[in-house]
């Protein structure tokens, strides 16, 4: 009943995408009047078949995020019902963190701190000495190791950024070391061979090919 709302008529700029109850209005103009005319219409339609099939729409639950090149960072507003909504410099949908740019750098630096608190709560169990043995640690890293592979071939691109491989590397590198048993000192391609895990930045290339 839910998918006729992916059906509804709207502008030819104005694409809905749905996952579950989660949906997306995705708007396409060059001029941000175009987008804030298009985008209030289609909200106004979306509200309209909602009322007339007995849901409602969580108005204040409803976030923007202007995706635009330019260097100069603009907002928008719309009107959703009795809200004004301000548009972000990045939002969270479907689990990954959509910014203004795409350059995904709000992203990794989320998923790398979760990775990291992850990691931390493992290593009380993979101790170095004693502990389970190294299938096993293999097997408690992939907990780590999918928390920052989540949603890659959406992100991949973020990977051409140095520094985001980096800070991605460095949650990876604590996680192959207790899977290898070995001394912090050991350089991250080292550690990699020796606990046979693929560099992250592989892997993320891997998932979007």
């Amino acid at each position: 009943m839910y998918d006729s709302v992916l059906r509804l008529q709207m502008p030819e700029s104005v694409k809905t995408i749905g996952f579950a109850d989660d949906l997306a209005v995705v708007v396409v103009a060059k001029h941000l009047e175009e987008i804030e005319v298009n985008a209030n219409g289609a909200i106004a339609t979306i509200r309209a078949w909602m009322s007339g099939v007995g849901l409602r729409l969580a108005d204040h639950k409803t976030e923007v995020v202007l995706v635009s090149s330019r260097k100069i960072s603009e907002t928008i507003t719309l009107s959703i019902g009795s809200c004004d909504i301000v548009s972000k410099p990045s939002l969270r949908y479907l689990g990954v963190q959509i910014d203004s740019k795409l350059r995904f750098d709000d992203h990794v630096k989320i998923v790398s701190q979760k990775a990291s608190d992850v990691c931390n709560a493992l290593t009380r169990i993979m101790p170095n000495i004693g502990g389970p043995k190294q299938s096993r640690r293999k097997l408690l890293s992939n907990v780590m190791v999918s928390i920052l592979l989540y949603g890659a071939p959406i992100w991949s691109n973020a990977m051409e950024t140095k520094s985001y491989v980096r800070q991605m590397s460095a949650v990876y590198r604590r996680s192959a070391l207790r899977v290898a048993r070995a001394f912090r000192t050991v350089s991250y391609d080292a550690v990699c061979v020796i606990s046979s895990m693929l560099p992250i930045d592989l892997l993320v290339d891997e998932r979007a090919r």
